[in-house]
């Protein structure tokens, strides 16, 4: 297989985690939807699903670098594993940490050891 095919496949290869991490990010979204209801106002509601949100905006913000940049979108996503880990309780709870934390964790492993191949085919030629 020659270098330009086999950077061809890494690229495809790519595309697993980024689908994974949209996946994931939907799933993290709907918790965000347990607060609307009830007999709050539209504004106050609004504010609470929109806090309820920030882990998706930053999981958002890790895709959108790893989408040009996997090794450092690769840290990026360890380092929100650790935050989600630590914010969450999941130490505490392991079913959290595999249900929240532990994707997360995968998903910048997949990033860091795509980008690390794609960085040494690239420097070899």
């Amino acid at each position: 297989m020659d270098e330009k095919q086999y950077l061809k496949e890494l690229n495809r290869l790519l595309w697993i985690p980024r689908v994974f991490m949209i996946a994931f990010i939907v799933f993290i979204s709907l918790f965000a939807l347990g607060v609307l209801g009830g007999d709050k106002s539209l504004a106050y509601q609004s504010g609470d699903f929109l806090i309820h949100l920030i882990p998706s905006f930053v999981l958002v913000i890790g895709l959108i670098i790893s989408w040009k940049h996997p090794m450092i979108g690769g840290y990026f996503f360890l380092l929100a594993g650790i935050m989600f880990t630590l914010f969450f309780g999941a130490t505490r709870d392991f079913e959290i940490f595999l249900m929240i934390s532990a994707p997360v964790f995968l998903e910048g492993l997949i990033f860091i050891f795509v980008g690390f191949l794609i960085g040494k085919v690239s420097s070899d030629s």
